[in-house]
């Protein structure tokens, strides 16, 4: 997931300027248990990016159907947030893979990955406040900190916005 200090009404335009794809329908309420059904057609993309979007306690998140938003690098991210903050966390415990991304004040103060299948793309730079007490060292910990971030939980429905 992708979450921004933003409302909705702010960030949705401007991810959709952001990720520079055209939505492909126009965004609709659907029930989270539905959303990747609603996303695909016979088991495949309707389009390039999905994303199921909900607001909570003044944070925009982004959770990202289709995968489209993993392999989007730091500065790339900054880009979005702005002077706004920004978390991109995630895992894979299939694979095993980890992520964390956390912009404040237009600066990357954190960018971890642990990607068990390409550990030369491994990055682990700047550090948390909550670290101190529970650094974050390999993709277990990322999923830990995606687990206990109750902001990202998602209600039981949301928009389903699509791009490309």
């Amino acid at each position: 997931y992708a979450r921004i200090q933003a409302p909705t009404a702010k960030a949705l335009p401007r991810f959709s300027e952001w990720i520079g794809l055209s939505p492909s329908e126009s965004p609709r309420t659907v029930p989270l248990l539905k959303a990747v059904d609603a996303a695909c057609d016979q088991g495949r993309w309707r389009s390039q990016v999905a994303v199921f979007v909900f607001e909570s306690r003044g944070w925009t998140i982004f959770n990202d159907l289709s995968g489209y938003l993993a392999s989007i690098s730091a500065e790339r991210w900054k880009a979005f947030a702005g002077s706004d903050e920004l978390i991109v966390a995630g895992y894979n415990d299939a694979v095993p893979y980890g992520q964390l991304i956390v912009v404040r004040d237009g600066n990357v103060i954190r960018e971890f990955l642990d990607d068990r299948q390409d550990p030369a793309e491994n990055v682990n730079r700047g550090e948390l406040s909550t670290e101190k007490r529970t650094p974050i060292k390999d993709w277990i910990a990322a999923a830990s900190f995606v687990d206990g971030d109750d902001l990202a939980s998602p209600p039981e429905s949301g928009l389903l916005c699509m791009f490309g």
